[in-house]
């Protein structure tokens, strides 16, 4: 005889307190990401204007790669806005008509959120990073740079000095 093992989905039961919460959070994130779409789109716009103000379009090549550089982090700070957007939407849609599709919809843009934001975060980090070992080089060859100058001159000095 074979047993076929059953898959039982588990549900969690909502107490109003916890659909209190929820609805409190979703109206918080809501303003939040309406406020960040604010300041997102006054960032473009001010880097817009940075860029035809400074005419940086002279040097094509350093802006490209600038304007690349901001846009990715501009498209992942989008992304995570959008998501905690819809977030707030479905999860009040959810406790409201009580749908459980539209609280699974709302958790899996909550991931979402999560998950670009990490993003986000491992790149400015890399970049962070990227930049203090550019700057600790920059010194480190600097400094070398610089003792290999005294060495010279004190080279020269001497030979000068010698001839003399």
């Amino acid at each position: 005889m074979e047993q076929q093992a059953e898959i039982q989905e588990r549900s969690i039961v909502l107490t109003s307190k916890n659909e209190q919460n929820l609805l409190t959070t979703a109206k918080w994130i809501e303003f939040i990401a309406v406020a960040c779409t604010i300041f997102l789109f006054l960032g473009l716009t001010i880097a817009v204007a940075c860029v035809y103000g400074l005419g940086l379009f002279s040097n094509l090549r350093g802006i490209t790669v600038i304007a690349v550089v901001y846009l990715s982090f501009y498209a992942l700070l989008v992304a995570c806005v959008y998501n905690m957007f819809l977030f707030s939407i479905l999860t009040k849609k959810a406790i409201t008509n009580r749908d459980s599709s539209a609280l699974d919809a709302a958790m899996s843009h909550k991931r979402l959120f999560w998950k670009h934001l990490s993003l986000f975060f491992i790149a400015v980090l890399t970049i962070v990073v990227a930049l203090i070992v550019l700057a600790f080089c920059s010194g480190l060859v600097g400094s070398i740079v610089d003792a290999i100058a005294d060495l010279w001159k004190h080279i020269i000095r001497n030979v000068v000095a010698g001839a003399d």
